[in-house]
């Protein structure tokens, strides 16, 4: 992985990941803070903030991503927001500074506050149950998009953390569905960098 290394970007990245309860919000940040800190070489925090339902309410994960250590481990201007809800939208996306990236799941949200000049989007619930048969892998998806749109992970690195973490009889459509929103970002020529 000592390639990924090279092409990190350097500083404090703020990263937040909300959704509904259910959708795999809290591994998504597990996983994505896992693969910073083991394969790419950063510091990495994460914070898990749940809903007052475990099912179905605001599920959100902060993570951390520094080139040197972190000193304190909240968010305060997040520079990513991946919105896998309205409510998530709702909720974080005030919060986003003007230059940050937003990556939405236009499945589950359609208004978008303005003005943001750095949106992704993709149906990534509509993908999942299009192609994997599943929406809970909606998640991989907006992880491999991340990926690929920020460079702050390597896909195979992500892919190296999810074996770890998922059971082997789920791996393979974890790893599609990684690849899937690897090929969405590429595509989309979707240029962007933290200022």
């Amino acid at each position: 992985m000592n390639d990924a290394n090279t092409q990190i970007p350097q500083g404090r990245f703020e990263i937040v990941v909300s959704g509904s309860g259910g959708q795999g919000i809290i591994l998504g940040g597990k996983l994505l803070a896992e693969t910073a800190a083991v394969y790419q070489g950063c510091q990495a925090a994460m914070v898990p903030c749940y809903g007052p339902e475990v099912r179905g309410g605001v599920s959100t994960a902060e993570i951390i991503i520094d080139s040197d250590p972190i000193d304190y481990p909240r968010i305060t201007r997040p520079n990513i927001l991946i919105a896998m809800s309205q409510e998530a939208m709702d909720r974080y996306a005030p919060m986003l500074g003007p230059d940050g990236l937003i990556i939405v799941n236009t499945t589950l949200v359609e208004d978008i506050p303005e003005p943001f000049e750095h949106v992704f989007k993709a149906p990534f619930t509509e993908m999942a149950v299009k192609m994997m048969k599943t929406p809970v892998v909606a998640n991989m998806i907006a992880l491999g998009a991340l990926a690929t749109l920020s460079r702050l992970i390597a896909p195979e690195a992500l892919k190296l953390t999810l074996e770890k973490h998922v059971p082997s009889k789920v791996l393979d459509i974890d790893c599609m569905a990684v690849d899937q929103g690897v090929k969405i970002a590429c595509k989309a020529y979707f240029g962007w960098q933290v200022s």
